[in-house]
């Protein structure tokens, strides 16, 4: 992700994409913490994984809806990453 970002907008780069890659860390944070805690404290970690990964998805489409990504870079976003996390969040959150 971090090269895609790389290839924004100056004016963008600095603002979304860096957001972008923060809430990309905060993700990756938050999956060790769930995956370290006790099974009675995973749920709320998880569901905020959940909602820093949707904060993730959606300004990964504001950034292809304001032309800082192509159709096609966003398509592989979307199929090789977004699809795939989501699921392995979603059947996380289904099993806690």
């Amino acid at each position: 992700m971090y090269g895609v970002v790389r290839n924004f907008d100056k004016e963008y780069k600095y603002a979304i994409g860096k957001d972008i890659i923060d809430l990309l860390w905060r993700c990756l944070d938050l999956a060790i913490e769930a995956n370290t805690s006790s099974n009675e404290n995973k749920k709320p970690v998880i569901i905020e994984l959940s909602l820093a990964f949707e904060k993730v998805k959606t300004r990964v489409q504001m950034s292809q809806e304001i032309k800082l990504l192509t159709a096609r870079q966003f398509a592989y976003l979307q199929e090789e990453f977004m699809l795939e996390i989501g699921k392995m969040i979603g059947g996380w959150s289904k099993w806690c």
